[in-house]
């Protein structure tokens, strides 16, 4: 354990020392202008009398809750009261009858608020200025025998005027009602989220005792908090056997924060004390003071041993969270002792301090499940970088090998290229050079027209050798290649060029083959051009076409013959302009002819 959760876990524990302390001592704020009452006559059923001091002391109050009695209290007043005299009157834990001067003016019996005697705060009875009299006045609080198992309290009570003791009155009241009902309301609160988060996480064992906890210990604080008329008074017996049950469900909810899983005996004694205690209350084998009495001393007994468990977990096992609830979980206990004692009259007291102490375990509770989300979000944003970076790892490995494929595919489409124009040179030059072979053979003589045929040959190689290297997009390029070559060999012959490319549309999907068939089809427009001319201008244009490329190869020479049968060299320009995707267009005019090739966009992968 660090230095600083030592720090803190000392901080922690003297600060539940100070307020466990200042809780054993806890009184409400009193007038300070009134008349204090604090010396009483108690007037026991059987008809003895005996002078005591208020409050009366732990052996008084036992020996009061086992019958009806009377505390008579005299308030001494110099004259006549000449304002309104009001009595505040301390938390009794009991209704009351109160009577000034042997007549009637209160009773609590007839005028039920809302909240339960373990709740009920302080009250302010107006006391009629027609009853009161100079000299000595007889105040006479009477309780009926205990009907709630909790014996009634009685203690020093104040008289004056509404101004000096309502102060002291509505301070009261918001430390005994309304921070009870906030604390009840907070119970609530945590309840809802606790059980919505069981429901949606079911099998997470802390959020299951958690919910059992918080449901339990809300059902109990809201029955012994909401009045239940005499009709049905027995249904608080009941609510007080659960107690155990809580303090159980605390055992629980401290091993599940150390990550044990709770015995499922803890479990079982949970859901079976409580129908136990129950069943033996209805078959009348045992009392509601014994019901009262076993039911607080398991459950004090419960949350006495969570304390341990917190305690070993904070010390032995490091626990953080053991750690921040232990404090609270501490001085719940020990306020709940101190009540149970005050209340059952071993102890003195004059206010029920454990509600105080409820607000403060859910607090260390929310912090905890805070603590833990927090913790969760900052370990799944570390699972979540590590899972991205090593995503970024397996995508550029994915990456380099998707590279790698492609030049392999690169690689073997060039290999294919390669075959299927080797093919297109022995289909082509292999040709020529069998058709000079031949004529050198058959008539030596004629060497002109054996040179021509050599040039054809030895230009249809260039072709083919110049279209390997083509890459993607290079079709431009292939065609000023392609004029590079033809200017010469047509400027001496006569013939004029004209050739422009800066139209030309883009196209992809260039390869060698696809490439070499269209600078086969551009050769053989202007071959045809000059041999059935004879043409002396040529003017060839690339530009858009409305999905793709075009070019135009235009003559002025004989026109071509529309309806005569075509050779076999237009016939393989179709072929092969229907291969690209595209479309071949042959028109004449007066004096020349016009050949148009139209391109898609995209060629296609001949080799697929």
């Amino acid at each position: 354990m660090s230095r600083r959760h030592r720090l803190g876990g000392a901080i922690l524990a003297v600060a539940a020392l100070g307020a466990a302390i200042a809780g054993s001592f806890a009184i409400l704020p009193e007038p300070a202008d009134a008349i204090v009452v604090d010396r009483a006559v108690l007037r026991l059923e059987s008809g003895s009398m005996r002078d005591i001091r208020l409050p009366p002391s732990a052996a008084e109050r036992r020996l009061a809750a086992a019958e009806r009695v009377a505390y008579l209290l005299r308030v001494d007043l110099a004259s006549p009261p000449g304002e309104p005299l009001f009595l505040l009157v301390p938390p009794t834990g009991q209704d009351f009858a109160l009577s000034l001067n042997g007549e009637p003016i209160y009773d609590s019996d007839l005028r039920r608020i809302w909240a339960d005697p373990i709740m009920r705060g302080s009250l302010l009875v107006r006391l009629p200025r027609s009853l009161l009299r100079a000299g000595s006045n007889e105040l006479a609080f009477t309780f009926e025998k205990s009907q709630t198992i909790i014996p009634a309290r009685m203690g020093r009570v104040f008289v004056g005027g509404g101004s000096a003791l309502a102060p002291a009155f509505k301070l009261r009241n918001l430390i005994e009602t309304h921070l009870k009902v906030a604390a009840l309301a907070a119970q609530a609160l945590f309840a809802i989220g606790i059980l919505i988060a069981y429901l949606y996480r079911p099998r997470d064992r802390l959020f299951a005792w958690l919910a059992a906890a918080a449901l339990l210990t809300l059902i109990v604080s809201a029955g012994l908090i909401v009045e239940l008329d005499s009709n049905r008074s027995f249904i608080r017996p009941h609510i007080i056997a659960l107690l155990p049950a809580t303090g159980l469900a605390t055992i629980g909810v401290a091993l599940g924060l150390l990550g044990r899983r709770p015995p499922f005996a803890l479990a079982a004694a949970a859901a079976a004390i409580p129908v136990v205690l129950s069943s033996a209350l209805v078959a009348g084998a045992i009392s509601r003071e014994t019901v009262a009495a076993v039911g607080v001393a398991l459950n004090l007994a419960a949350v006495a041993v969570a304390l341990v468990v917190l305690a070993w977990g904070a010390v032995r096992r490091h626990s953080a969270d053991a750690g921040l609830l232990l404090a609270p979980v501490f001085l719940l206990a020990w306020f709940q002792t101190r009540d149970a004692g005050m209340l059952f009259g071993f102890f003195d007291g004059e206010i029920v301090i454990a509600p105080y102490a409820r607000p403060l375990v859910l607090a260390a509770l929310l912090v905890i499940l805070m603590r833990s989300l927090a913790l969760s979000l900052d370990k799944l944003d570390r699972a979540n970088e590590h899972l991205n970076a090593r995503l970024e790892e397996r995508e550029a490995e994915l990456a380099a090998l998707h590279l790698e494929e492609r030049r392999e595919a690169a690689r073997l489409v060039r290999e294919e290229e390669r075959q299927r124009l080797t093919r297109d040179l022995h289909d082509g030059i292999s040709g020529h050079l069998i058709s000079i072979i031949a004529m050198a053979e058959r008539s030596p003589a004629d060497a002109r027209f054996i040179e021509q045929i050599a040039r054809e040959a030895l230009d249809d190689l260039r072709l083919v050798i110049n279209s390997l290297d083509l890459e993607d997009h290079e079709l431009p390029l292939a065609l000023a290649t392609l004029r590079e070559r033809l200017a010469p060999r047509l400027a001496r012959i006569g013939v004029d060029l004209c050739w422009s490319n800066d139209g030309l549309a883009e196209v992809t999907g260039v390869t060698p083959g696809n490439a070499l068939m269209i600078l086969r089809i551009v050769q053989e427009a202007v071959t045809n051009a000059i041999k059935h001319g004879p043409a002396r201008r040529i003017v060839i244009r690339a530009g858009r076409a409305p999905d793709g490329a075009v070019i135009t190869i235009e003559n002025d020479g004989r026109p071509f013959a529309i309806g005569a049968s075509a050779g076999w060299g237009v016939e393989n320009m179709r072929q092969r302009a229907r291969r690209l995707g595209g479309d071949l267009e042959i028109r004449a005019f007066d004096a020349g002819t016009r050949v148009t090739i139209t391109l898609p966009s995209r060629l296609p992968d001949l080799n697929g």
